[in-house]
């Protein structure tokens, strides 16, 4: 997971990253893009992790959150579609 937290450093620019490991099958990565949107990257076993996007327009009222979760059963193929993902705010 350490790559993983070197893409996020120099893609998105992001220096706040909490970084969770409490042993081999469990751990968790979140950060922030902006204000409305943060990131959560979870390892539940060797091989499964979940990406977990959400969004919030919380300036406007009544507030709405969209949360995209992604599994990934290939450390290569998490690390390649954090490279390619783009967030435009």
């Amino acid at each position: 997971m350490i790559e993983i937290i070197d893409i996020i450093k120099t893609k998105y620019n992001v220096n706040n990253i909490n970084h969770i490991y409490l042993n081999d099958n469990l751990e968790l990565i979140e950060f922030d893009i902006n204000a409305y949107a943060s990131v959560k990257i979870f390892k539940i076993k060797k091989d499964d992790y979940i990406l977990l996007i959400s969004i919030t327009n919380s300036n406007l009222y009544p507030t709405k959150n969209i949360t995209i979760n992604i599994r990934y059963n290939l450390y290569e193929k998490l690390k390649y579609d954090l490279k390619c993902f783009q967030f435009f705010y």
